[in-house]
């Protein structure tokens, strides 16, 4: 009733938030609540304030019925925050191939650089 945006039309709904299409203030005020609590406090962006009240949320889907972009995604930040994960995946690379490597200098590499047990 009282939004000057386009989601007074609405009566102030906003659907479909989502960390790329809204400010970080807004999302993770929004993330933060329960389906039917409204924030204590109003919530400042660049935009202004919002009285936020969460209605609804939408399932989130299995990391296997995921987009393909968001499963490369969540993939990279793993590989690149988690040392363990990048010698997991190199681990079970070459047991599903059969890998072995056969240049003692590369193998030397591998071998110091990999702390998890063959």
């Amino acid at each position: 009733e009282y939004s000057d945006d386009s989601s007074g039309q609405d009566g102030g709904a906003i659907l479909g938030v989502t960390y790329d299409g809204f400010v970080e203030e807004f999302v993770t005020a929004s993330v933060n609540l329960e389906i039917g609590e409204y924030t204590k406090e109003p919530v400042k962006s660049m935009f202004g304030y919002h009285i936020i009240i969460k209605d609804t949320q939408e399932e989130k889907p299995s990391f296997e019925n995921a987009d393909p972009s968001i499963r490369l995604k969540l993939a990279e930040e793993i590989l690149n925050t988690n040392s363990e994960a990048v010698q997991t995946y190199w681990k079970e690379l070459r047991k599903k191939y059969n890998l072995n490597i056969s240049d003692s200098e590369l193998k030397s590499i591998y071998n110091n650089s990999n702390t998890i047990e063959e």
